[in-house]
């Protein structure tokens, strides 16, 4: 796992007035480690599988589709 997330720039996708958005979004992930603990530490809590769904992605023209 990674503990930090950055804000890249990238001028085919962000615009400047968006780049303020997509940064306090990834500032948002700073302490998401925090949170994740907390949630594994309730003992109701039980690991749940991450399913592909291929056959839906090839039909919608996507490289790939996760549900969880």
């Amino acid at each position: 796992m990674t503990d930090s997330f950055a804000h890249h720039f990238n001028p085919l996708r962000l615009t400047p007035e968006t780049e303020g958005r997509a940064a306090q979004s990834a500032n948002n992930l700073q302490d998401w480690r925090a949170a994740v603990e907390e949630i594994h530490s309730w003992p109701e809590y039980a690991p749940q599988p991450l399913h592909v769904l291929d056959a839906a992605a090839a039909r919608l023209g996507l490289a790939k589709i996760f549900y969880k």
